[in-house]
């Protein structure tokens, strides 16, 4: 997935592409002087995200080289300057398909914890609990373990799924 980074705001490039302007069309408005109501367009090829001027008066400048009438292949790190506005070309890369499926397939083979049952002939019946215990994680050594693998898992999801866009 290709994004274009402007402002430190991260926009994804739509896979039906859009346009850049300070038009009110315009997917990605770019408010300063010199920038076209609509400028310049972004599109998903085969050979990736191109970008191409909208008119032939547009100028545009990748890592500070002209745009020229046809259009131009962007690569991860490139800088994209349409007037006085800069906006930088960043790769994340795409998961394989079927990956959000694996991992609920794996994160449903975690068993859940449940403590074991006391010894026989314990003071303790199955159901009870100590006295002052408040319900919550384990408190064993084990369950420690298990609640922090839960916990990393789910951070990393969380964690995907916000840098994933």
């Amino acid at each position: 997935m290709t994004e274009l980074l402007h402002g430190g705001v991260s926009h994804p490039v739509p896979p039906d592409g859009g346009s850049l302007g300070s038009g009110e069309g315009a997917w990605l408005r770019l408010p300063g002087v010199g920038v076209l109501p609509e400028h310049a367009r972004v599109r998903v090829e085969p050979a990736g995200v191109v970008i191409v001027p909208a008119v032939p008066e547009a100028i545009i400048a990748v890592n500070g080289t002209p745009v020229g009438p046809g259009v131009r292949v962007l690569a991860d790190g490139d800088r994209i300057s349409i007037g006085p506005e800069t906006l930088k070309v960043k790769d994340r890369p795409t998961p394989p398909p079927g990956a959000a499926q694996q991992l609920a397939d794996t994160l449903a083979g975690v068993p859940s914890f449940r403590p074991p049952p006391p010894p026989p002939g314990s003071l303790r019946e199955a159901g009870d609990s100590p006295r002052g215990s408040t319900a919550g994680p384990p408190r064993s050594g084990s369950g420690k373990v298990v609640w922090g693998i839960l916990a990393a898992v789910l951070l990393g999801v969380v964690l995907y799924m916000l840098l994933g866009r």
